[in-house]
């Protein structure tokens, strides 16, 4: 489970990703379709967007993905590099609401909005990344950071410590 997020107390957590180890590359359902063709949602929560105000084509996009959220089947695919210590973040989407039962099958153009995470310096554990961001076709800027507070067990991760004993009563949850 990571600490970090674009809303402030946001948790995320990759344990119900589904992981090609051959590929590197991890999928998770971040904002899900309805229940339908016998397949149920994996996610039931909400997707926070903070509108950009300095590109309208990508302010467009966040709002009609914010009123499309459950019928376009949000999935961030993860695209790892060789040794672990970067990953390309793209945005994947079902761009036919009307067949809400498709899973995302379209990427959402780089050019639009592109999504990194890097790993700390001196980090090798995949406790510590740097989340990037690029609107638009701009520079890369650091968003936020993702801490590892719990583990894939459950145990007590790196920065277990320095955030439950400070936790605030409320968490958005996100997988």
């Amino acid at each position: 489970m990571h600490l970090g997020g674009g809303a402030k107390n946001n948790v995320q957590t990759l344990k119900w990703a589904t992981f090609d180890k051959a590929r590197r590359v991890a999928k998770t359902r971040n904002v899900s379709g309805a229940r339908c063709c016998g397949a149920s949602s994996s996610q039931l929560a909400t997707w926070i967007v903070k509108m950009p105000t300095s590109c309208p084509a990508l302010c467009l996009f966040s709002t009609v993905m914010s009123l499309l959220q459950r019928p376009c089947d949000c999935t961030y695919k993860f695209a790892f590099d060789e040794g672990f210590r970067r990953a390309d973040i793209k945005i994947m989407a079902n761009c036919l609401p009307c067949v809400p039962c498709l899973p995302a099958w379209c990427q959402i153009p780089d050019a639009l909005v592109r999504f990194e995470m890097v790993q700390a310096d001196g980090v090798a554990d995949g406790s510590h990344w740097y989340r990037n961001t690029s609107t638009c076709g701009g520079p890369m800027q650091r968003d936020y950071e993702l801490k590892e507070v719990f583990t894939h067990d459950g145990s007590p991760g790196r920065f277990h410590s320095v955030y439950v004993e400070h936790a605030p009563q409320t968490y958005l949850m996100t997988r």
